[in-house]
Order: C-alpha cells, then sequence, then structure tokens
C-alpha cells in the first residue's frame, strides 16, 4: 500500500515530536555536561588548594607554638627573672643573660628577636641591637610606643593573634633606613590597676618564614598556581606569595570581605579580583584568627575545559544532523502500519476520514465506538445473569412451587457455591434507618451498597462456610451457609463471629447500620422455605432490640403464648399521672407498660403501640375540651410516623415528648392559676392593710383554699411569707405618715392597723437601723 500523507497527519507530528524528544535529549546532555565540567573543575581545584592551604596553616600554628613556647620558658625561668624586675643588674650578669636568650632564638630559626622590657629601669634587653639600651635610645621605637603606653589590643596578657609589624634593619639612623616585617608576640605584667606594663617578653617571628613557606607550598603542590595570602581577622596580608602585598590591607577587596564574613571553615568560589575572573579558595586556622587564601586566574584553570566544551559543541551539531536524519526515516517507519490499518478500517466500516482529523483520532473514534457496543452487550448479559441468578435464589426460599427437579441443573447453570443435597443455615441482614438510607441515597447508589454488602458478607463467612448472600429485596439481605460437619457450639459460634464482623466492617466502612436474624439449625432444601419465613419474622424483633441487634431463635421462643391482656391499673396510672401534670409519673407508668408488652409478640406489640397512640391522641382533644391551651398536634402524621419507626426506643422517644407537651400544658394553666390567686392576696394585703384583722387565716377563708396551701403559694411566688410582707407594707405606710405629718405614733399606728406599739418600735428599729424619734427628727425640715 502506498504511503499518503493526510494534510493532519499523525505522521507531520511523528516526526515533529521524535525531533523534538532528540533536541532535548540534546540539549540536556550539554547543559549537565557543560556545568559538570566547570563543577569538576572547581572541585579539583578545591580540593588541591584546600590540602596546599591546610599544610600552610599547619606550619603557621607551629610558628604560633613556638612563639609561645619561648615566651613560656623565659617567663618561668627564674634566669631571665634579673632582666623583668631587677633594679641594679651589673653589666657582666645582663650580658651572660642576654647571651642565653641568643642561643634559645638561634635555636629557633623562626624567632627574629627576643626583648625584655624592664620598667623599673626604663630598660630593654634585646638579642639583636645592643644587649641593652634605655627606652628613649632602643631602636625599636615601635615596641617602646606600645609598651609604654599600653596599646596591647584588648590588655591581654599575652597576645592573642601576633602583632603586625615592620622593625629597622639598619642600626644608623639614617632617612632611607630599610624595613622588615615581623609578627611580634608580647607577655606582659601589669600594675594592679592594669593601666601600666611593669614588664614585658616580646618575641619577635620573621614573616619572610611565612612567605618562603606558601612559595615552597605553591610551587610543589597547586595545580594552576595563583596568588596565596594569609589575612588576619581585619584584612591585613600577614604573608603572601606576592612580596609587595605584605602587610597590605585588603578588606576592601569583594573576595576577602565574602571570606571574613563566611561562617564556614572553608570553601571555593568565582569572583572578581582586579577586573578579572578568579577561584578563590580558603581555610581557616583553628588556633589563630587567620584565613588562608588562595587566588587563582578562571581562565588559567579552565583553558582546557573549555576546550572540552567547544568539541562537545561541535559533536551535538552532529547529533542533532543525525538525529533530524533518524527522526525522518524511524517516522516514516513506525507510521506504515498505522496506514495500513486506516485503509482496512475505512474499507471494513465503510466511513472515510475527515480532513481535520489525524489518523490516531480516527481509528480512535471507530475502537470506541466498536468497544462501547461490545461493552453494553457484556453489561446487559451480565446484568440479566445476575437477575435471574438472585431470582432463582430468591425462589429457593420465598416460592414453594419451584421445581425441584430442575433445581441441580439451575445449580450447574448459575455456578452457586452450594451443594444442593446439604444443610443449611440462613442469616437476614436488615437494614437499619432505611428511610433515610433510602431518602439519601439515589436508586442506583443503593443498588451499589447493597451489592457491596453482599460481597463483603460472602467473602467474610467464605473462611468458615460456603455460601451464597443475595438481596432478598431492598431492605433484607439473605446470607446462605451450607452447614458443615463441625459441632454445634463450634458452628454456632463460627456463625456469631461472621455476623458480628460483617455489621462492624459494613458501619465501619459504609456507615451502614445492619441489624441479624439468625436460623442456625441446619435444614435441608426442601425447608428452606419454612426457615426464610421464621427468619424474616424473627428480624421483626429489631423492634424491641434495636438497631444492630443479632437475633437468635431464643428471642421468638421464650415469648408468652397466653392471651394478651391489658395492663389496665398501669393505664390507669399514666392518665392520672398525665392529668395532674406530673412528667417523671407519666414516663415511669409508660416505661413499665413497655417491659410488660415486649413480652408478648410483634403484633401483640404493634398493635398494642398504635392504641396507646390513640389513647395519648385522645387526651390531646379531652385538653382542648377542657379548655387547656391547645397544643399544636397531627395526629394523622404522629401515627404515619409511630407506623415507620423501626425500634421501640425511638418510638419512645416520640411518645415522651408528647408526654412532656401534655405535661407542660397543664402545669402551665395551674401556674397561671396559682398566678392569678397570688395576685389577689397581694392586692388584698396592700388595700386592707389598716385593718387590724387583717391576717392569713381571713384571706384563706375569704378565697376558700387552705391556710398553709395559701402560705406555701405566696412564698413560692415572693420569697417571703404572708406575715412578712403585711408587716412591710404598714412599716412602709408608717414611714410615709412620719414623712408628710406630724401625727402621733398611736395615731399613725391605728391608720395602718398595727396593735402592739412596743413591737412597731421593735420591729421598725430593726428594719431602718434608727429609732421613730430619731427619723422624725432626721426629717422635720422636710415638713
Amino acid at each position: 500500500m502506498n504511503l499518503r500523507i493526510y494534510k493532519h497527519s499523525f505522521y507531520k507530528k511523528m516526526f515533529l515530536y521524535i525531533t523534538i524528544l532528540v533536541l532535548v535529549i540534546i540539549l540536556t546532555l550539554s547543559f549537565v555536561f557543560y556545568f559538570n565540567f566547570e563543577n569538576v573543575g572547581l572541585k579539583m581545584q578545591y580540593e588541591a588548594n584546600k590540602n596546599i592551604l591546610s599544610e600552610i596553616s599547619y606550619s603557621a600554628t607551629y610558628l604560633d607554638d613556638t612563639a609561645r613556647n619561648t615566651a613560656a620558658y623565659i617567663y618561668s625561668n627564674t634566669d631571665y627573672s634579673v632582666l623583668r624586675y631587677g633594679r641594679y643588674t651589673s653589666s657582666e650578669d645582663a650580658y651572660q643573660v642576654i647571651t642565653g636568650l641568643e642561643a634559645l632564638a638561634i635555636q629557633s630559626s623562626n624567632v627574629h628577636s627576643i626583648y625584655i622590657y624592664n620598667r623599673e629601669i626604663n630598660t630593654f634587653y634585646s638579642t639583636w641591637w645592643r644587649f641593652y639600651s634605655s627606652s628613649d635610645d632602643f631602636i625599636d621605637s615601635d615596641i617602646v610606643d606600645t609598651i609604654k603606653n599600653n596599646k596591647i589590643p584588648g590588655g591581654e596578657i599575652f597576645t592573642s593573634t601576633p602583632l603586625l609589624r615592620k622593625i629597622p634593619v639598619d642600626f644608623d639612623n639614617s632617612p632611607d633606613k630599610t624595613y622588615m616585617n615581623v609578627l611580634t608576640y608580647i607577655m606582659a605584667d601589669y600594675s594592679l590597676d592594669g593601666k601600666e606594663i611593669l614588664s614585658a617578653i616580646i618575641i619577635n617571628l620573621s614573616s619572610q618564614y611565612l612567605d618562603g613557606l606558601i612559595n615552597t607550598l605553591n610551587t610543589k603542590g597547586a595545580l594552576t598556581g595563583g596568588d596565596t595570602v594569609i589575612i588576619n581577622s581585619s584584612g591585613y596580608v600577614i604573608a603572601s606569595s606576592n612580596p609587595g602585598t605584605a602587610f597590605s590591607d585588603l578588606k576592601a577587596k569583594t573576595y576577602v570581605s565574602k571570606i571574613l564574613n563566611s561562617k564556614a571553615k572553608n570553601g571555593c568560589f568565582i569572583d572578581t579580583a582586579d577586573g578579572r575572573k578568579v577561584v578563590v579558595t580558603y581555610v581557616a586556622s583553628d588556633v589563630l584568627d587567620w584565613k588562608f587564601v588562595n587566588i587563582t586566574p578562571y581562565d588559567q584553570i579552565f583553558k582546557d575545559i573549555n576546550k572540552m566544551k567547544t568539541n562537545l559543541y561541535i559533536l551535538c551539531v552532529a547529533i542533532v544532523v543525525f538525529g533530524f536524519l533518524m527522526s525522518y526515516f524511524l517516522s516514516k517507519y513506525l507510521y506504515h502500519p498505522i496506514n495500513s490499518m486506516l485503509g482496512k478500517v475505512q474499507q471494513l466500516s465503510d466511513v472515510k476520514m475527515e480532513k481535520t482529523k489525524n489518523e490516531l483520532d480516527f481509528l480512535t473514534d471507530i475502537f470506541t465506538e466498536t468497544l462501547e457496543k461490545t461493552r453494553n452487550m457484556q453489561s446487559v448479559s451480565y446484568e440479566n445473569y445476575i437477575i435471574k441468578r438472585t431470582d432463582f435464589l430468591r425462589g429457593l426460599l420465598i416460592d414453594e412451587s419451584v421445581d425441584r427437579a430442575e433445581t441441580e441443573e439451575v445449580f450447574g447453570k448459575y455456578k452457586i457455591n452450594l451443594n444442593m443435597g446439604g444443610n443449611f443455615l440462613l442469616c437476614n441482614f436488615s437494614i437499619d434507618h432505611y428511610a433515610s438510607f433510602s431518602q439519601n441515597l439515589t436508586v442506583e447508589d443503593q443498588k451499589l451498597f447493597r451489592f457491596a454488602i453482599c460481597n463483603v458478607a460472602g467473602e467474610l463467612a467464605q473462611k468458615y462456610f460456603r455460601n451464597e448472600c443475595f438481596e432478598l429485596d431492598d431492605k433484607n439481605i439473605m446470607l446462605l451457609m451450607e452447614a458443615d460437619n463441625s459441632e454445634p457450639d463450634t458452628r454456632k459460634s463460627n456463625v456469631l463471629d461472621i455476623v458480628g464482623e460483617i455489621q462492624d466492617w459494613c458501619h465501619a466502612n459504609l456507615n451502614i447500620s445492619l441489624s441479624a436474624a439468625l436460623h442456625i439449625e441446619p435444614v435441608n432444601l426442601a425447608d428452606l422455605s419454612e426457615s426464610c419465613r421464621f427468619t424474616l419474622q424473627l428480624s421483626r424483633y429489631r423492634l424491641v432490640y434495636g438497631y444492630k441487634c443479632l437475633l437468635l431463635p431464643e428471642v421468638i421462643f421464650r415469648l408468652k403464648s397466653n392471651a394478651f391482656e391489658h395492663p389496665i391499673h398501669l393505664e390507669q396510672k399514666l392518665d392520672e399521672a398525665l392529668n395532674n401534670g406530673k412528667l417523671g409519673d407519666s414516663t415511669e407508668a409508660y416505661g413499665r407498660i413497655i417491659e410488660y408488652i415486649t413480652d408478648y409478640s410483634y403484633e401483640t406489640i404493634n398493635s398494642y403501640v398504635l392504641y396507646l397512640s390513640y389513647l395519648i391522641i385522645k387526651k390531646f382533644n379531652d385538653l382542648e375540651a377542657r379548655g387547656y391551651e391547645k397544643i399544636t398536634f397531627d395526629s394523622n402524621r404522629y401515627i404515619s410516623e409511630i407506623i415507620t419507626l423501626e425500634t421501640l426506643n425511638e418510638i419512645n422517644e416520640r411518645v415522651v415528648n408528647l408526654f412532656s407537651a401534655i405535661t407542660d400544658t397543664i402545669e402551665n394553666k395551674r401556674f397561671k392559676k396559682k398566678s392569678s390567686m397570688v395576685e389577689k392576696v397581694k392586692y388584698i394585703i396592700e388595700t386592707e392593710y389598716m385593718d387590724k384583722c387583717l391576717c392569713q387565716d381571713a384571706v384563706a377563708n375569704r378565697l376558700h383554699i387552705s391556710r398553709d396551701y395559701l402560705g406555701k403559694m405566696f412564698r413560692e411566688a415572693y420569697s417571703k411569707s404572708f406575715a412578712d410582707y403585711l408587716t412591710e407594707v404598714r412599716l412602709q405606710k408608717a414611714v410615709e405618715y412620719m414623712d408628710n405629718s406630724r401625727m402621733s405614733i398611736t395615731g399613725i399606728l391605728d391608720e395602718i392597723g398595727w396593735e402592739n406599739k412596743n413591737y412597731f418600735y421593735t420591729t421598725f428599729k430593726l428594719k431602718y437601723g434608727i429609732t421613730t424619734s430619731q427619723y422624725r427628727n432626721m426629717n422635720t425640715n422636710n415638713l
């Protein structure tokens, strides 16, 4: 077949994609190689220079140890104390001691000279220029200034880092005097106030030792050379491979700033120095505050690597050209089968490809359509198979007209996982809260959940029994198990374990509660229908035992078989409690009624619950007829709800709520009546307080209630007794008379109905804290 390239051909896309892939791979490899070359070069430079700088650091530390050990030896040797503190040391003795110092300096090739300063006689002893000299004449004027003016940084007893100094090489006083660089260590004794140096040991080390060491190691071991310097924490050069930079200040250099600000003990980075790109490697001393730095030109390191990069670029171009050619031929080769298939599909399907589509989209559409049709046919076939299989299993349990002669053939046809000649156990699972289950889920989702329950139940039961689990109806799922030959107790224990696992799994993973009813006595195929009816009847007793219960046949066997008799005395007690508005007594009586009826059959329980519901409805109507406040209550809706509830606990909750509504209505009316009575008593007190015969008994007789009931009712309303309130009103009226008139106390008592004058005085003082006379004197000006 000839290769035909369409306008939107996949061949073009294939060629483009392969070409892009090749380019991406080449560019990625080039990028990786480029940076790897640079990283490898930097790493090699860093490792080589780090080793060299570490050797220099070790030697510098050795130099520092030499100075410190020498100073410590002189300090601890009593022979040299005469130079440090002696006032009257003879020239011969001083010369002899200085000779010992010279020998000590010669032994340490790094030591240029040793001074000892004695403030007491203002003298410097030296191994270098005159063995002793007055401070005023001493050639090293810089150290004289440092010691006499106490310029040792930080006032240290022994300098932690050496001082960078220049000392004269020539002993004459010519203006062209030459100087040499030294590192000076000072061990000083201070006065008690720390302001003056009494004596000092000064060790001068020649920096030429470090310069020579740097050049030797740099020449010996460095891969690429470069400049090597030692700087202190202030950025001053202590030693350098370049003699012209010794003791110069480099802190303005950017690479020096980076090193001084870095917290790392060593490192390597790329920077710019004197207008050119350089690679800087540094190592920090563990003892001194010195940094050992190598600065190497970047080009000097990477000139060979740059050649490798150029060669890599040429190679990449060659690979791109080769990749382009390879993409062309590979795309053509890979496209040939697609082109061939396209022709055959168009011929077989009699569908021509649109010019706006590419070959793969066209083939995909054709194959998808074909597969979808095949899948739909398989799905319909499988669904029909499952429906027929489930109908057959239902028929075994429900339809007694099933032709048993055909059972064996059907068992094989539908691959029933049971031996038709065996004995069987039944377990029915009822979906709890079915109303919520059916309302919150679509029909399809309900099917999926029931299917999941069947699968899980079947898999868990398979541990002990061959089984089939299927939907009996929308609310019930039946697990049919083939009994094994184990002992009855063992078999029962296994069944209970399986049912518990199924209930727990469904609750934890599907958030569905299942109640289970078991027929655990093995039955043969012929008795399955009767066993199924028994199991479904047993399932109804979820009403009594609640959700997620496990019901055994004993539940039915223990029920009373005698005719049901109404618990009249309990019904009367309930009616009396409701009439009296006593919720607690009503609930207790109702609970005892429920306890009584649960000993009877499901039908009896259900009928009595409806009977009790009608009694409650009648009670609402009676209250309304007796003039109580009307309670909003839909009796038809209540009866419908009671019928659909699945457990007595739910029914009890609804009934107790109705009891609460009834008792609240009665109590509200009683409260209003009591409030009206109390208001009458209060009105009588406030209008008839002047009547000396007014008392609790008289008011109770007038209102036709008992004296005690009146007192209790009044105290509950006002938190005080009838007598206390009457006394309070009379005292208040007495105060009003005293405030507004000059009437005598006797006259006032007659007006307010108070008989005992002495008792009045006592009560007044207890109430107001003063006597009546004092009260009148206080209020005289107001009259």
